[in-house]
């Protein structure tokens, strides 16, 4: 058993929604919303995450310093080539924050190749990591409720066909076409 995808029937047909996609999807609106609205995204971490960089990584995220701080991330030059991160995105505490550092920086040519705005292209991506690196993962079981509550949150996305990286959410199969395939048989 995957544990990865829901099944929900729907009046036309069978909709098959990846849970991961969904939740990220939920969870990006969720933090673009509280950007806009300029509410408190940000979460304090208990104790700083400290971790090395290279110097132009470290160069660049202090360049990005305040675009970061838009996506919810405070971040501060810790000596050296480390960096230290004091609070995260509201939702985003369990996450591992050094691999989400090191996966956006790795990252860094797609924003100097791809996007004339820099800034905010690095602020859309760093909230698209955290949207995804927090959200429920494949094999993750969730209950009955937990699962109507993310399709009800996903039904209300304003963008429901892909999670913050493009990727579809759901498939749907309508009840015809699953006829005609099951009479088949």
């Amino acid at each position: 058993m995957r544990k990865s995808f829901i099944l929900v029937e729907e009046k036309n047909g069978l909709r098959v929604i990846d849970q991961h996609a969904a939740h990220e999807r939920v969870r990006l609106e969720k933090l673009e919303q509280m950007q806009k609205e300029k509410k408190n995204i940000s979460q304090p971490l208990l104790t700083p995450c400290v971790f090395s960089v290279s110097v132009s990584e470290k160069e660049m995220l202090m360049e990005e310093k305040k675009y970061l701080e838009t996506s919810g991330f405070e971040i501060e030059d810790f000596g050296g080539n480390e960096i230290a991160i004091h609070a995260v995105p509201s939702g985003s505490e369990h996450i591992n924050i050094e691999k989400l550092f090191s996966d956006l920086l790795a990252d860094c040519d797609f924003f100097d190749s791809e996007f004339s705005d820099i800034h905010n292209s690095f602020s859309k991506r760093a909230m698209s990591y955290t949207a995804c690196r927090g959200a429920k993962m494949f094999g993750d079981i969730l209950s009955h409720q937990e699962m109507e509550a993310l399709v009800s949150d996903w039904k209300k996305c304003k963008k429901m066909d892909s999670c913050a990286h493009g990727r579809p959410v759901s498939v749907f199969y309508p009840y015809k076409e699953l006829e005609n395939e099951c009479a088949r048989y």
